[in-house]
């Protein structure tokens, strides 16, 4: 979507308000289909984390500094083949990464990445079959998953020392594909992710620093199989944001506030909703799938007026990775070769 100088404002909804987007892509990056560059997070200091791959298939780790300077990378025991390699899922605002790689046997392992490119690489306790470190938080703790032999997921925080709490929500089946997935955690420790129940339907959990889990589920939520509740991050203020799906498979966003109140909205005229990311403002990044079924961004305002937005005119996607406290966004699209690029959307 072009940006233009002026927004249109009807009924809450925004179009094309002021901003600046800058693709930009990853030396080494392949171009073919489901390669390319893809941002995962952005910190307050204008770092972005993310992966690539390349054009054999091999993932890679990389940081891109406000300044545009990129650093690649990869962990030791990742692999070298297709579909194997780096995954960086998050950076706090000490420059420090966290995220998974696949070995040489496809087998899953965390790591932690210091601003100086130290690593260590862990696998949980109970890991008989991979771990998965999605979130850092500014104290160097990690939240993530891992499976046990079954292919049931377990949550776990990884503190900077290196012990390690694993925990279940309350409710998790324990069947392959069910269990407890962490996403998040604030810099309180606080953690918010999904548990899948023994019928496949997903609900919302939020773990306070003491350990106390409190499940919930937002209204439009489904109780079928692969429905339910999907929280996706937490602010420092204990607000949640996230998307369901309903019983009739269509996603909605929410936003929970740290009083336990949800809100739930659309977009207007879109085929499903579904909000990413909140930042300590209350602004939330999300995606929705828009009259022609293609996926575009969106931002949401404290006062819920929502601005949408597309990368470029004929792309096959645009999708929202994460907005940090300034309200600089970063995410990634398809163009028409079906390759995978970076963007920066400045507000």
């Amino acid at each position: 979507m072009k940006q233009t100088a002026l927004a249109i404002i009807y009924l809450g909804f925004v179009v094309a308000a002021h901003s600046a987007i800058v693709p930009f892509d990853i030396p080494g990056a392949g171009t073919a289909s489901g390669q390319g560059t893809f941002p995962v997070l952005i910190n307050n200091a204008g770092t972005v984390a993310g992966f690539y791959t390349d054009a054999s298939g091999i993932n890679h780790g990389f940081t891109r500094a406000s300044s545009g300077a990129v650093t690649t990378f990869d962990v030791p025991r990742a692999g070298t083949a297709n579909g194997q390699g780096t995954i960086p899922f998050s950076i706090n605002d000490a420059g420090q990464i966290t995220g998974y790689c696949v070995d040489a046997q496809f087998r899953y392992h965390g790591f932690v990445r210091s601003a100086s490119g130290a690593v260590i690489e862990f696998d949980a306790p109970g890991d008989l079959e991979g771990t998965f470190a999605v979130s850092i938080n500014s104290s160097g703790a990690v939240a993530g998953y891992y499976l046990d032999g079954n292919a049931g997921r377990h949550g776990f925080i990884r503190a900077v020392d290196g012990a390690t709490v694993e925990f279940e929500a309350p409710g998790a089946g324990m069947a392959v594909g069910q269990g407890t997935l962490p996403y998040w955690i604030n810099g309180a420790g606080a953690v918010t992710g999904e548990f899948y129940d023994a019928n496949g339907a997903f609900h919302a959990f939020v773990r306070a620093a003491d350990g106390l889990i409190t499940a919930f589920d937002a209204p439009a939520g489904g109780s079928g199989f692969n429905q339910g509740t999907n929280p996706n991050s937490i602010n420092a203020e204990g607000v949640i944001a996230g998307y369901v799906i309903d019983a009739n498979n269509v996603s909605h966003s929410f936003i929970r506030s740290a009083a336990g109140v949800i809100t739930q909205y659309d977009v207007p005229g879109a085929s499903g909703t579904a909000g990413g990311v909140v930042n300590n403002a209350g602004i939330v990044a999300g995606v929705y799938a828009d009259s022609q079924n293609v996926d575009q961004g969106f931002v949401r305002a404290v006062d819920g007026a929502i601005t949408t937005f597309g990368v470029l005119a004929g792309v096959e996607g645009t999708f929202t990775s994460n907005i940090n406290n300034e309200g600089v966004l970063v995410g990634s699209y398809i163009d028409g070769n079906g390759a995978w690029h970076g963007f920066l959307r400045t507000p």
